[in-house]
């Protein structure tokens, strides 16, 4: 078993716009899914530390990939 760390970003504003951003949850699903079914630990951090912003729906929101 290898151990991934996935590295998502921190930030939830573009500059000083006060346009809302964040990690797209679907994009970091996707490859969560595929590390766990191959038998990998996979944990998330962010640049700054603490919970990661995201620009997306929430995970329970997701649909199954199976």
């Amino acid at each position: 078993m290898k151990k991934i760390l996935m590295v998502l970003t921190c930030v939830s504003e573009i500059g000083d716009t006060g346009e809302k951003t964040g990690y797209n949850v679907a994009e970091a699903a996707y490859p969560w899914k595929v590390f766990k079914d191959s038998g990998h630990f996979v944990d998330f951090a962010s640049i700054q530390g603490g919970r990661p912003h995201s620009s997306g729906p929430t995970v329970t929101a997701l649909p199954d990939p199976t």
